[in-house]
């Protein structure tokens, strides 16, 4: 998939699956917000849930993205800076009271219809994402829409939210197909149950491994993991307390008939 358009442009088509739902709620958001009624949404999946796949796809309206980083979580308005720089203004200064309600009337002065995307808003600098819910739940009258991502997880933020799982059994199939993975029903069924459904992962394996390595993995109980899941996971495992890491990690020897929950 394509990355994103740069911030405040708009953005081309992509090919999405098993996400129906999920896409027709977000073209109802930015309807409404094209007719003058302002929305926030949040939406929230674990990593590789295709959460910045959805907001970065086709949608009939101007839209500028900030973007959560690890790099930058500790510094004051490094987010809102990425948005005031975007809408060619200056970064608001002051207290807090006042940082909010200038960028407010900034939003508030537009002169189309816009929509904010909060990618990665777990990482988002602290002050940045005050200002931001502080605005989203101060535009409803206006042609002003904000939509975050947040990956499971992730802080709760007091508005509506829509929650991205794996994908069904035939929206796996499809994403599997898409990147020419040559698969037979067994193979296919294998990969989805390792996966969870979870389309960054559905597409690791697609790509760099070979479907009778994963069955005969399967069978001998060595999976070869591609690299991009030793990252995904790695890093979830990392955050977890040592109780919880030896409890994954027994359960994962563990044959799955054999495990009791």
């Amino acid at each position: 998939l394509s990355p994103p358009s740069a911030a405040g442009g708009y953005v081309r088509v992509m090919s999405i699956h098993g996400r129906q739902d999920a896409r027709q709620h977000l073209d109802a958001l930015v309807t409404d917000v094209r007719r003058g009624r302002g929305r926030a949404l949040v939406i929230r999946g674990e990593r590789g849930a295709g959460r910045t796949t959805l907001v970065t796809a086709d949608l009939a309206i101007r839209r500028v993205v900030v973007r959560g980083t690890t790099a930058e979580t500790d510094v004051p308005y490094a987010g809102l800076h990425q948005l005031t720089t975007a809408l060619a203004a200056a970064t608001p200064t002051g207290d807090r009271f006042a940082v909010c309600t200038a960028t407010l009337d900034l939003l508030l002065a537009t002169d189309e219809p816009l929509l904010i995307i909060v990618d990665d808003a777990q990482h988002l600098d602290p002050a940045s994402l005050f200002v931001l819910l502080f605005c989203a739940r101060r535009t409803t009258d206006a042609p002003v829409g904000v939509v975050l991502t947040v990956c499971d997880p992730g802080p709760r933020l007091d508005l509506p939210e829509l929650v991205l799982d794996g994908l069904d059994p035939a929206a796996a199939r499809a994403l599997l197909a898409d990147h020419g993975w040559p698969h037979g029903a067994s193979a296919t069924d294998a990969a989805i149950r390792l996966t969870g459904g979870n389309p960054l992962a559905l597409t690791a394996l697609a790509t760099h491994l070979d479907p009778t390595e994963l069955l005969h993995g399967l069978a001998v109980g060595a999976v070869p993991i591609p690299e991009v899941l030793h990252a995904m996971f790695g890093t979830r495992l990392a955050a977890l307390s040592p109780a919880a890491r030896t409890a994954v990690l027994i359960a994962a020897v563990i044959p799955p008939d054999r495990v009791e929950l």
